[in-house]
């Protein structure tokens, strides 16, 4: 069974409860991340999980392949700030989602929508791009750090890389990531406390078992 991590705050920084494993350490919201925090991995904790259907307005891009991870928060950033107040049919306005398809599929870049979750696609601003991520079984992993909501750099979010890694080359995993065709990052900008932020990336999967 994969570890699980299960963080939940509340305002004024009322008392956590932090499960790794079934361990539970309860401590404030910012000593916790402080301890945690020398060491990025011990937070990021793989799960598997059903995600729904959504849809998604926001703009589109192509990013070389080498730069998506430097060039992403950049364009997430301009678009957070710009067109992202063109959409009106929110879900939640504090949820970012950053879709992606295409992953190294020859081409030299990855398709890149810096988006919002919508109720549907009726109206799509002029200029903006729609998409939608059907209902998968994802493996989900989650990063905190000590940075602005859209400062994720590549050297940042090393942790969540080796992570990721760690579970596409574990042999004896149960499931097989399905990177390649789509994934997406999410982060909701409500749970910045001027100090932390949190990342989660959602990569489809199947067992290898049906694969064969």
């Amino acid at each position: 069974m994969l570890q699980e991590l299960q963080a939940e705050s509340c305002k004024n920084h009322c008392p956590n409860v932090i499960r790794i494993r079934g361990r539970e350490l309860q401590e404030s919201l910012p000593e916790c991340y402080k301890n945690l925090w020398s060491n990025l991995a011990r937070i990021i904790s793989p799960d598997i999980v059903m995600v729904s259907q959504f849809f998604v307005i926001g703009k589109h891009h192509q990013i070389p392949g080498c730069n998506v991870a430097d060039l992403a928060p950049k364009i997430a950033m301009e678009f957070w700030n710009n067109e992202s107040k063109l959409i009106k049919n929110t879900v939640n306005p504090n949820i970012f989602i950053g879709l992606a398809r295409n992953y190294n599929k020859g081409k030299g870049f990855t398709d890149y929508i810096t988006s919002i979750p919508v109720k549907n696609l009726d109206v799509i601003p002029h200029g903006l791009n729609s998409d939608i991520f059907e209902s998968s079984l994802c493996a989900r992993f989650r990063y905190i750090g000590q940075h602005h909501y859209f400062d994720f750099t590549a050297e940042k979010m090393q942790s969540m890389y080796q992570e990721i890694w760690k579970f596409y080359s574990n042999e004896q995993e149960k499931y097989a990531l399905l990177n390649d065709k789509v994934y997406f990052q999410k982060v909701d900008i409500s749970q910045y406390n001027g100090i932390y932020c949190q990342m989660e990336v959602f990569i489809p999967v199947e067992e290898k078992s049906k694969m064969i």
